[in-house]
């Protein structure tokens, strides 16, 4: 079964708009690199922070579950006319969001118990294991999307079911991706993964819904 394309379309704006509101609200919220790396001082943030932790968690998981909807209609809008690439597309987008989903359950559930715990020693220790683990995932994530994006933008490129300048973006934002997996820690790539991605959704969603 597949959504409708008015539907998968708005799916697409809806989480693109949800992962800048959560890159905004994670961006302006004091939770650098250098904070998380040292567990005194990010156990600290996260009890300050607590509710503003939450909030842009709950976010990013929304923009996570819109984008399932959106990648499902954006398959079927090109399995008719190159249904290998739709099917990688589709497979390669879930496993990459399956990443990122359990990426924001460890910030949203996690690092909130671990800041809790009484005895600060063990936290310090399990705050390096807990957030090593969520940039694993989030690796992850970034590696299986930027390729499902790569797919998906080679197949408008060459179908034309979309605008081709769309599937051109496609592939930089998948080029951007996979990089980002490939180059830990560069601070111009790891942005570039929550600011690709979301104009990709929100020009790709509006796209589904024109091409009715």
């Amino acid at each position: 079964m597949a959504p409708r394309m008015q539907t998968a379309g708005l799916s697409g704006i809806i989480s693109g708009l949800a992962i800048l509101a959560g890159f905004v609200l994670f961006f302006y919220s004091g939770f650098t690199p250098a904070v998380a790396s040292d567990p005194a001082k990010a156990i600290e943030w996260v009890n300050a922070n607590l509710s503003r932790l939450r909030l842009t968690s709950a976010v990013f998981l929304i923009g996570v579950g819109f984008a399932i909807i959106f990648i499902a209609g954006l398959a079927e809008k090109l399995r008719a006319r190159t249904p290998t690439r739709a099917t990688a597309t589709l497979y390669l987008a879930l496993l990459g969001l399956a990443g990122y989903g359990i990426g924001g359950l460890i910030f949203w559930r996690s690092l909130p118990a671990l800041a809790a715990t009484g005895d600060q020693v063990a936290a310090s220790h399990a705050w390096v294991a807990a957030y090593a683990l969520d940039q694993a995932v989030e690796g992850f994530g970034n590696l299986f999307t930027g390729l499902a994006t790569l797919f998906a933008g080679w197949a408008i490129i060459e179908t034309k079911v979309l605008n081709s300048t769309l599937g051109w973006f496609g592939l930089l934002s998948g080029v951007v991706a996979v990089l980002a997996f490939l180059v830990p820690g560069n601070d111009t790539l790891s942005l570039g993964t929550f600011i690709l991605p979301a104009v990709w959704l929100i020009w790709g969603g509006s796209a589904l819904r024109r091409a009715m």
